[in-house]
């Protein structure tokens, strides 16, 4: 039984500072078969990517209604037992609520007022390559299963850019982009206790 299947089936969820979610990846660009967990793979940038958003700890900026969600891990360099990689980029954006992205548009932050830019942003990776933010749930964009994206840079490492997904998200295995997912890129979240959910995802990334 494969370690998705078993969590499934026994409901467990990580807690704060695991990584039963961590990373990644098999040759060339998007994979088409089962990922094997050794460098982040890659997927679709999409539509909606916009370049310059702001260094925030909160992607929900204009206090959009959803389900409080924190989300935590690690970047390294690398495969398997890397070297913990700090001063890494990590952008992320995702849809709010209802499925709907903030701006509905690409390009530079630059073309959008603020108040039309909401649910992204930029983190950067501590010296123990540890990274935090805060967000709200992903709402259902389309036909997509329910995701978040990333675009990580770090000197001497090639861009990544990639997805994480939802465990226990009936979309995963229909939609074309997430059912090859590997189990380290479907993340387990779990209650905070306080309404929100928490989750794990760590990354590793290939040397230039």
């Amino acid at each position: 039984m494969n370690r998705k299947k078993f969590l499934q089936q026994l409901g467990l969820g990580l807690v704060a500072g695991s990584s039963l979610a961590s990373s990644c990846e098999k040759e060339g660009d998007i994979t088409t078969d089962q990922e094997d967990c050794k460098l982040t793979a890659r997927d679709d940038l999409g539509p909606f990517f916009v370049a310059g958003t702001a260094n925030v700890v909160n992607l929900n900026t204009q206090n959009l209604p959803g389900t409080p969600m924190l989300m935590m891990g690690k970047v390294y360099s690398g495969e398997g037992n890397a070297k913990p990689l700090g001063g890494a980029k990590i952008e992320v954006w995702h849809a709010d609520d209802n499925g709907a992205y903030h701006p509905e548009g690409a390009g530079d932050v630059s073309q959008y007022p603020s108040s039309a830019v909401t649910l992204r942003g930029f983190v950067l990776s501590e010296a123990d390559g540890s990274f935090s933010f805060k967000s709200i749930r992903p709402g259902l964009y389309g036909s997509r299963a329910r995701h978040v994206h990333f675009k990580i840079t770090a000197e001497g490492h090639q861009e990544l850019v990639t997805q994480s997904y939802f465990l226990g998200d009936p979309r995963i295995s229909q939609d074309d982009l997430s059912k090859n997912a590997g189990d380290c890129r479907i993340v387990t979240y779990s209650d905070d206790g306080s309404g929100g959910i928490m989750g794990t995802m760590d990354f590793h990334i290939k040397t230039s």
